[in-house]
């Protein structure tokens, strides 16, 4: 079973106007874009066990963690509507450390992370409505802006991709969704590459994964209409937020 607040963090919308419009229970937001670009990233797939192995791109649950780190709010969600894959895939295993360790063996392990990554990531951000009588749009988008043009993030919240070391240290930098994003494009690369994590939360203590099958065409991933499953179970996002 669905939970209500989580319809509203996940759902996927599509494009939206430049000017502010209320839609049900939430206020929809203009659009936001964040480049994000670092050294090093592993995005762990937890289908493959014990196998520590990277994701070939930046997953949905990263990107949120990427945008929270910047401005957080329990009233602000973000819906993702593009990942723009804009450096080529490529693979290196790597020894990283690990300073709460008891052990050597425990504190150095490797990885197969990815190298040289560079995204596109695109969203809206939506306020839930108990809050947002409270609250002033302008200045939340004017925040978000702010600090991700100076680069900067919340205290103790620094972003990484997937590991806490200065290898997987998250660069980001404001990109504007309505300028012309051609500087942008893709990468050549067509595929469904199976199964991947959305994202995840706890539920009675319980961790909880949302799957979802993306598809790269032209090295762009759309989240703005996806299937995604959960317990067996199989539900679709469309443009409204909506399940059907």
């Amino acid at each position: 079973m669905f939970m209500a607040s989580y319809d509203l963090r996940f759902a996927a919308i599509g494009q939206g106007s430049l000017y502010v419009r209320r839609t049900g229970d939430v206020i929809v937001m203009p659009s936001i874009g964040l480049e994000v670009w670092g050294k090093r990233a592993f995005f762990r797939r937890p289908d493959k066990g014990n196998e520590n192995i990277s994701y070939d791109f930046i997953p949905p649950m990263m990107c949120r963690w990427i945008f929270e780190s910047i401005y957080w709010h329990p009233s602000v969600v973000y819906f993702f509507d593009e990942i723009r894959i804009l450096s080529p895939i490529r693979y290196e295993k790597t020894e990283v450390e690990n300073e709460k360790a008891w052990s050597y063996d425990e504190a150095h392990y490797s990885v197969m992370a990815l190298c040289d990554v560079h995204y596109l990531i695109l969203a809206h951000p939506r306020l839930v409505n108990n809050h947002a009588d409270n609250m002033n749009i302008s200045k939340i988008m004017g925040m978000f802006k702010d600090r991700a043009k100076r680069g900067k993030h919340r205290r103790m919240k620094k972003p990484f991709f997937g590991i806490n070391s200065p290898d997987f240290m998250v660069h980001f930098r404001w990109v504007d969704p309505h300028d012309d994003l051609e500087q942008y494009k893709g990468i050549q690369r067509t595929e469904k590459p199976g199964l991947m994590v959305f994202d995840q939360y706890d539920m009675n203590g319980r961790k909880s994964r949302i799957w979802f099958h993306p598809e790269v065409k032209q090295g762009v991933i759309s989240l703005k209409n996806i299937t995604i499953e959960q317990d067996g179970e199989e539900k679709i996002f469309n443009r409204g937020g909506d399940y059907r």
